[in-house]
């Protein structure tokens, strides 16, 4: 059986959010860290990116996406662990990564 995420949904292994929001001083200003941290996620299934206006991109098992850390924490689809073929997984929407790895 060959699954393989569409309209544009990336399906990938769920990050283990925990803590909550991290603070930290830098320059003697307080920030929150999640605004300027990306997080790297496993994708489990093939997925494809199918934008308007832009050539579809298909993103293989195995690869590496990476989306903002606040996003992941604030937005709905960050935070909905879905069960597909007895795995977790979140759909991340394609418009949320900022960076693909394992393109050669």
């Amino acid at each position: 059986m060959t699954i393989c995420g569409i309209n544009s949904n990336v399906i990938c292994k769920p990050h283990p959010i925990s803590g909550g929001l991290k603070g930290e001083i830098s320059n003697g200003f307080a920030f929150v860290k999640q605004k300027v941290d990306v997080i790297a996620l496993e994708v489990l299934f093939e997925s494809l990116i199918d934008e308007p206006n832009r050539p579809q991109m298909r993103i293989p098992k195995g690869f590496t996406v990476y989306v903002k850390e606040e996003r992941l924490m604030t937005m709905g689809w960050g935070k909905q662990v879905l069960k597909l073929a007895e795995t977790d997984v979140i759909l991340i929407p394609g418009t949320e990564i900022v960076a693909i790895k394992g393109f050669e």
